[in-house]
């Protein structure tokens, strides 16, 4: 049986300290399936240059979610943290 309640994100452009050009953008309210819209998440633009393949989103925690970006020669970047703020009613 399907969870009824839907579970809302807070989610960060991850940004080491060693990139240089990325903004530290967050956007609250969104759910899991939002966390690879481009358009929510306009960040993830910077991470689909040549070689892109696909974005994943990884379950650190139940609460705590990653997107990576794959690329066609194997590497991949963490592009987005996100953790659950809320749940609500789906």
């Amino acid at each position: 049986m399907p969870n009824p309640l839907a579970q809302i994100y807070r989610a960060r452009q991850y940004r080491p300290d060693y990139f240089e050009g990325f903004e530290e953008q967050m956007v609250d309210g969104l759910t899991k399936g939002e966390l690879l819209n481009v358009e929510k998440c306009p960040w993830l633009k910077n991470f689909m240059h040549e070689g892109f393949e696909r974005f994943e989103i990884d379950e650190i925690t139940p609460s705590n979610l990653i997107v990576i970006a794959y690329y066609k020669d194997g590497t991949h970047w963490v592009a987005t943290t996100a953790r659950m703020v809320a749940q609500s009613r789906a």
